[in-house]
């Protein structure tokens, strides 16, 4: 028969118009069913060479992030969980007392930021596996605004002042022009932000090429127009910054937390802007932005 001819011919099954098996063949199949599987259900496929992307197609990543805030955690829980139970029960001063100490205070907020960060990551991984579309999208937001609110709560129960990034700065300023009064940890806050910003894009980056954060930016507009945007988008920030008293995390995660009337203005005027901005930048790239 033609099926038996074609096993024991070599070349018969070129003939007959069965495509020889083969481990590559089959490899390659099972990657195009997989890709095709995840661009039907809404997913994007795994980025190309790749290994164990995982259906978000950024598993790999994800797993290396993962590791290191449960690295983290494993080594704060057991200090935390001591002084946490040492306070149980303790009168309301006695506690702000233990806590106003660095030791306690530290650890209980590096608890809380990596706790709520390392929840974030988890929860959104399950749910770019298994949600799509516009409820995967709304999810993902709801997670990152409760798990960012929550880690804000906590910290400004710990230091009993809102942590605002635009405060910080103020503070940083005032120190390197030698004024009085200076707030000590929110120049240390601001360092913080700056040195983990650098570690993130250049030193725990995936390859040897220098990321400048503004790739979207690049890909459509010239590296002579992205400048100025940049430059004239961080000025009115600066500006709306200073106005308002406060930035997106003294008044959207801090003051929102504490249900401040001015806060929550000041958060529902810069989020429509930021909707209408991205709605106008849509509408003159043609989409592409």
């Amino acid at each position: 028969s033609e099926k038996v001819r074609s096993a024991c011919i070599p070349g018969a099954t070129a003939a007959v118009g069965v495509a020889p098996t083969s481990p590559i063949s089959s490899g390659v199949a099972g990657r195009t069913s997989a890709t095709r599987g995840n661009t039907a259900q809404g997913r994007s496929p795994p980025p190309s060479g790749e290994e164990g992307a995982g259906p978000a197609g950024i598993g790999t990543r994800r797993h290396w992030w993962m590791t290191q805030s449960s690295v983290g955690l494993i080594i704060l829980l057991p200090f935390f969980v001591f002084m946490f139970g040492k306070m149980l029960g303790q009168p309301h001063d006695v506690v702000v007392a233990y806590f106003s100490r660095p030791f306690p205070a530290i650890v209980a907020a590096l608890m809380i930021a990596v706790g709520f960060m390392h929840f974030k990551n988890v929860i959104k991984m399950v749910i770019e596996d298994y949600a799509h579309g516009f409820t995967r999208e709304a999810l993902i937001v709801l997670t990152t605004c409760l798990s960012y609110g929550a880690a804000a709560t906590g910290l400004f129960a710990i230091a009993n002042q809102p942590l605002g990034a635009s405060g910080a700065y103020v503070q940083t300023s005032g120190l390197l022009r030698r004024m009085p009064n200076v707030v000590t940890w929110r120049v240390w806050y601001f360092v913080g932000m700056f040195v983990g910003g650098v570690l993130v894009t250049q030193v725990l980056r995936e390859g040897a090429e220098i990321r400048s954060g503004y790739d979207a930016l690049r890909n459509v507009f010239p590296l002579w127009a992205v400048v100025p945007l940049v430059f004239g988008g961080a000025t009115l920030l600066g500006y709306g910054a200073a106005v308002a008293g406060g930035c997106t995390s003294g008044h959207g995660m801090c003051g929102t937390a504490q249900r401040s009337p001015a806060s929550l203005t000041v958060t529902a005027t810069f989020m429509a802007t930021a909707v209408l901005t991205t709605l106008a930048l849509r509408i003159v790239t043609g989409g592409d932005l």
